[in-house]
């Protein structure tokens, strides 16, 4: 429980440097091993995945990065990943969030969600909506993890209205 509340305290300074410019790097290092982390791939991998003959592989050992290395193999047959990423967020990510939306949705609604979590012009509701409705679809872990931050978001985006 104690490396998840130090998840949420990071993002929570994440969010704070995000929406009020704070510069306290003192206390926020971007090597500490939590980083912003990437919501989908720039690789092509179904090209470099073509390449091998996949049919009789159970296991891979594979980098998290933004878990669509991960789902790839899944997509082929392989279910016993080991995943490995220096940044500690990348598993509420892509075992939270990215696996709750692809638990919810079909193929194209997922990129409809995926677009609009990214887009910088999705109004605060709706990105809390989004969020809050795939917290069934997720573990517990994932579930207070992301209640805690978007309750955070919520509440910040508030009081800055009023």
């Amino acid at each position: 429980m104690n490396e998840l509340n130090t998840a949420i305290k990071e993002v929570k300074k994440m969010i704070d440097i995000n929406m009020f410019g704070t510069k306290n790097y003192d206390s926020y290092n971007l090597f500490a091993g939590y980083q912003r982390v990437y919501f989908q791939t720039n690789e092509n991998i179904d090209s470099y995945l073509g390449i091998y003959d996949l049919n009789h592989k159970k296991n891979a050992l594979c980098v998290a990065g933004s878990g669509d290395q991960a789902f790839s193999l899944i997509a082929k047959g392989i279910n016993d990943i080991q995943l490995f990423d220096i940044n500690k967020l990348t598993e509420y990510m892509i075992l939270g969030l990215k696996k709750a939306i692809i638990l919810k949705y079909n193929y194209s609604e997922y990129f409809e969600i995926m677009f609009k979590l990214v887009n910088l012009q999705t109004n605060f509701r709706d990105i809390y909506n989004i969020i809050n409705d795939l917290i069934p679809y997720m573990e517990e872990k994932y579930q207070y993890f992301w209640l805690e931050v978007i309750n955070y978001y919520k509440m910040l985006q508030l009081s800055a209205v009023y």
